[in-house]
């Protein structure tokens, strides 16, 4: 790697890549947090962690090109994620939709919310858990498995 002025040097890369494991530890504790009724404190502290650690693994800009590559599988990994939520909610909102509309038409009357054993998720909590585990599980994953595109 030719020598420039911003590049980063190895202490700030392992502290990167412990900042990475440290968000799989405290994102697996808040999996384990919403799982169980967990104390406030113990969520709160895992929330921060895992926020602190995703907003300075994403928005380190001075870090070697195979970080970065580390980085761009675990945002893939994690928008994929999200991207399987919003296409599952679509989903599910055509078919209760359809489900009303031919209910309906069927001169059945309009049907109760309570009815309808298929509803849109709306626990947004979970899928941010998921969505920043799937961001340091697809990280991880790249960083073991060494591969020359990540």
């Amino acid at each position: 790697m030719m020598f420039e002025f911003q590049a980063s040097s190895a202490r700030e890369t392992s502290a990167a890549l412990f900042t990475a494991w440290l968000g799989l530890g405290a994102n697996l504790i808040l999996l384990g947090c919403y799982a169980v009724e967990a104390p406030l404190l113990l969520t709160g502290a895992a929330l921060m962690t895992v926020g602190a650690c995703l907003f300075v693994l994403i928005f380190s800009t001075r870090l070697d090109e195979h970080f970065n590559a580390l980085r761009h599988v675990g945002l893939r990994w994690g928008m994929a994620v999200i991207a399987l939520y919003l296409s599952a909610s679509a989903i599910l909102a055509v078919y209760h939709g359809g489900y009303s509309v031919g209910t309906f038409a069927a001169g059945v009357g309009a049907p109760s919310i309570t009815d309808d054993a298929l509803r849109v998720p709306v626990d947004g909590y979970l899928v941010m858990v998921l969505a920043a585990l799937a961001f340091h599980l697809g990280f991880a994953f790249a960083r073991v498995r060494g591969t020359g595109a990540a």
